[in-house]
């Protein structure tokens, strides 16, 4: 009876959590890469930081604010953001990958 009663709570659970959806985001909506995401950060502020292979995104919540070698001048060194970490102070840690 307890098994019977810990599946039902557990397809409950699950599918409640379920119920709420995904969200998808690609370039379209403003997201630098449809592919190969690496890092994922939150800073203090709510923002997301995603590293991908084309450079680095940050998401408010509602708009994509895109950091790449290209509209940096010179602040991001590699498109390949492999790992994003923030510190205390809210300062975006990013390590690139060669190649």
């Amino acid at each position: 009876m307890k098994r019977l009663l810990f599946l039902f709570l557990f397809l409950t659970i699950s599918s409640l959590s379920f119920s709420q959806g995904v969200i998808y985001y690609s370039t379209t909506d403003g997201l630098v890469s449809n592919y190969a995401t690496y890092g994922l950060a939150k800073d203090s502020h709510g923002n997301i930081w995603i590293g991908t292979t084309s450079g680095l995104s940050k998401f408010n919540g509602t708009n994509f604010t895109n950091y790449t070698m290209q509209n940096t001048g010179g602040g991001i060194i590699s498109n390949l953001i492999k790992t994003i970490e923030v510190d205390a102070n809210d300062n975006v840690w990013i390590a690139y990958a060669s190649g």
